[in-house]
Order: C-alpha cells, then structure tokens, then sequence
C-alpha cells in the first residue's frame, strides 16, 4: 500500500542567484550569472522527494502572498504533491521569500517569515486525509504549532521532524517536543547547538545525524549506523537535507533496516544537490500505472 504523508510547514519563494564570482561583501555590488525562482521550505523539497520516492505527498503550509504563490504552484503540483490542505495567507501580507545566493558549493541566506507556517489543522482534516505519516519540516513550525503532533497522534500517524538551523529555539525547553516524535532529523551543526544546550542522546526515539559528505548516523536504542554520502558533482546543496529526509522516511515507512534507510536517503540528497533548487535533477511527476493519488 501506498503510504500518504503530511509534510507540514513554511513554504517560501525562493529566489536563488547562482553562478556568483564571489560572495558580496558591504558596500559592494556583484552580478549572478543565473537567478531561478523556486519552491522553498523543507517541507515542499521533502513532499517532492516522497513523491520520486513512491509516495503519496500532501502539503501543508501557508501560502506566501501573491505573485509569489501563483509563481510557484504549479510547479509544487507537477511533481506530485497534493496542495488541497494549503491556504492562502491573509490578505496585505508581505510575501515570503528566500534570497539565495550559491557560490563554489557553499550558500548563505536571506529570509522574510511572515505569519503563521501552516493553517490549523482540525483533527478531522487530519483524519480524512487518510495519512499515515505526519513529516514537520522545522523544529520551529513544532513550537509554534504543537497541536501538529498532537491531532496527528490521535489521527493514529507517526510523526517525523527535521531540525532546520534557528538559534533561538536551541534550549530545554524544545526537549520534551523532539522526545515526543518517532524520528528526529538534524544536522551535525543543529546537534551540536542542542547538545550544548544541554540536551543528550537519543534526544528521539530514532535520531538520525546528518553530517553532508561525511554522510549521516542513525541512533536508537538498539545502537548507531553509519552510512557515507554519495560521491556526486555538487550544483547547488539547498534542500540536500530535506531530501535526505524524504529518502530515508519512504525506506523506514516500508520497514526497511537503519543501514538501508541511511542508503535511501543518501541517494535522494544525492539527487538534490546536482541542480539548481530544492527538487534538484528530480522529474516532473509522472504517476504510475494502476496508482490512484
């Protein structure tokens, strides 16, 4: 059986300046060669992935102010992933958009968070969505909507949640919310912060380290698994994190060992990084023979 996954949280506009000579300095002025707009947000790369993964994705998330929605929709829907839960945000609201600029594999960022990252959810929605999954894209979205995990609990989903870098939630109290998730996703520098803030391993059930070439570790209470990163030609590692995830979640929702898991979410990172964008050298959707989405 197909699985149905939620991937709850901030979808964003992504403007992404490649081909730079260098990064700007202040008071400097430099010219890309390239400039893509994109989908943004961990939890539209994530969907993406899950749907080149053979699964059924559903998007929940906020959808920035217009033009930019318009702007980006139909690619989130041509590769797979089922907008029905989005909304649009309240009327007057300044768009939410990502500046990203790339040069020699490295990145930086720039953001405008406006509003609230997904709709409120009732525990009906959840339930009719038939979901067996629910994928929160940032420690964040957890902490501004701790109902998320609670309605998903009780709509009988598993849950996941990735990290995403926000120094002002690395403290005690964000414990608690990770403990209460079954797989839990930062990277090495995210773990770093949290363990400094005085949280431990496992900080979940399943925690699942991802350190960029070095690869990725799992943790439970049965050991650690390592896993290398793939060996490919890097373009652009936005979303590289957030694929990783949706590799990992499609082989641990079939039941697949942490070794194999590790393995899966290598190649859908792999995936992500050869080109521009979160969806990276992912093809338009194409749905398979005899599946109903």
């Amino acid at each position: 059986m197909t699985p149905t996954v939620i991937c709850a949280g901030r979808l964003y506009a992504d403007l992404i300046f490649t081909g730079l000579p260098h990064f700007p300095t202040l008071g400097t002025e430099i010219f890309a060669d390239a400039l893509g707009i994109h989908p943004g947000g961990g939890a539209c790369i994530t969907a993406a992935h899950l749907a080149a993964n053979g699964c059924n994705p559903m998007l929940l998330s906020t959808l920035p102010a217009p033009p930019y929605a318009e702007a980006i929709l139909p690619t989130i829907q041509a590769f797979g992933i089922d907008t029905t839960l989005c909304k649009p945000t309240k009327k007057n609201t300044d768009p939410q958009i990502t500046v990203a600029i790339i040069h020699d594999g490295d990145r930086a960022f720039l953001t405008r968070r406006v509003g609230p990252a997904t709709p409120t959810p009732s525990l009906a929605m959840m339930t009719t969505a038939k979901a067996t999954h629910l994928h929160i894209a940032e420690l964040a979205t957890l902490v501004e909507q701790p109902n998320l995990l609670k309605r998903a609990r009780r709509a009988g989903m598993t849950v996941s949640l990735d990290c995403s870098w926000n120094e002002a939630q690395f403290d005690l109290g964000i414990a608690a919310l990770i403990k209460s998730v079954d797989i839990f996703f930062p990277n090495r520098l995210e773990l770093d912060a949290l363990l400094n803030a005085g949280l431990t391993l496992p900080l979940a059930p399943v925690t699942v380290v991802k350190d960029g070439e070095k690869g990725a570790t799992t943790y439970n209470s049965k050991g650690q698994w390592t896993a290398p990163a793939a060996r490919v030609k890097v373009a652009d590692t936005t979303g590289a994190g957030d694929a990783f995830d949706a590799g990992y979640l499609a082989a641990w929702l079939e039941g697949k060992s942490p070794k194999a898991c590790l393995q899966a979410g290598h190649k859908s990172g792999a995936i992500a990084v050869k080109k521009s964008g979160g969806f990276g050298a992912l093809a338009p959707y194409k749905k398979p023979a005899g599946q109903s989405r």
